[in-house]
């Protein structure tokens, strides 16, 4: 497990009020999400989850997984954030989930579609569209630090981050993970993202894009979920009742997408 090795400064934004350390393993800048963060250690499952189900999917992430910050690499004092309340939380020494600093980096936007610099990246976002399917995630769209573009390399690379909204939110509770509920199980309703930006979603080539993440979807099984869920550390506390839940919802969501895919793509407009 990666260690953190000192702290460098708030990322200053997001609600789980993400922190800059540098870490050892070669991996220098990495944001980190701590469990005590205002949106509560469930957030930090769902980044878990999220990241190694889009890697798995073929979806671009950022480096990314647990790691140990010891209080050393801590601020002098302690290091503390205010949550919606603009009451002070306090960061604490222990496991943690990070996510390696891509620089430099923008926000997708509506002009990046058409640069031919990002043709051939472009339909890795129908890869994007059936993971926030499988993990009920809807807060997606462009001009928005969940979509990034790098340049790190002199070639223009979309990479997908933040899965924190996922199964609802991230204050989910058991009611949030039966599938029959699902928002958005009827295909002739509109996929119901927060606020959809049209050209992300019209970028997207139906007859070819989706073929090979949903290729990739079917190999998805119960014995995956449950070894990405029982690698969650125990201090993050979600309980076994919980964990049974979130396989349960991943493997029906999983089984359900690709006919409810089907359906939808027969319309032109196919997320309205």
């Amino acid at each position: 497990m990666p260690k953190a090795e000192s702290h460098v400064d708030a990322v200053g934004r997001g609600g789980s009020k993400p922190q800059r350390f540098l870490l050892d393993s070669g991996l220098d800048l990495c944001a980190v999400k701590f469990q005590q963060c205002p949106q509560g250690h469930r957030v930090l499952c769902n980044e878990w989850l999220g990241h190694n189900l889009a890697q798995f999917l073929g979806v671009r992430v950022p480096r990314f997984g647990l790691v140990q910050v010891p209080a050393e690499a801590l601020p002098p004092g302690g290091l503390t954030v205010l949550d919606p309340e603009d009451q002070p939380v306090a960061l604490q020494p222990g496991i943690h989930f990070y996510s390696q600093w891509l620089e430099p980096a923008t926000e997708l936007t509506p002009s990046d579609l058409v640069m031919k610099s990002l043709f051939s990246d472009i339909p890795m976002l129908a890869g994007v569209i059936l993971l926030d399917m499988l993990m009920d995630n809807w807060d997606r769209e462009l001009s928005n630090p969940n979509l990034l573009v790098s340049r790190h390399t002199g070639i223009a690379q979309i990479y997908m981050v933040d899965t924190g909204n996922a199964f609802g939110s991230p204050f989910w509770g058991l009611g949030d993970l039966n599938p029959a509920y699902s928002r958005f199980n009827n295909p002739d309703d509109p996929l119901p993202y927060y606020s959809p930006h049209l050209p992300l979603l019209r970028a997207i080539n139906v007859t070819q894009d989706f073929a090979p993440f949903l290729h990739q979807l079917s190999l998805v099984d119960r014995t995956m979920l449950t070894g990405l869920v029982n690698a969650l550390p125990s201090e993050w506390g979600v309980t076994v009742t919980e964990g049974e839940a979130l396989v349960n919802f991943l493997d029906a969501r999983a089984r359900q997408i690709p006919a409810h895919m089907a359906q939808r793509l027969k319309r032109r407009e196919w997320w309205k």
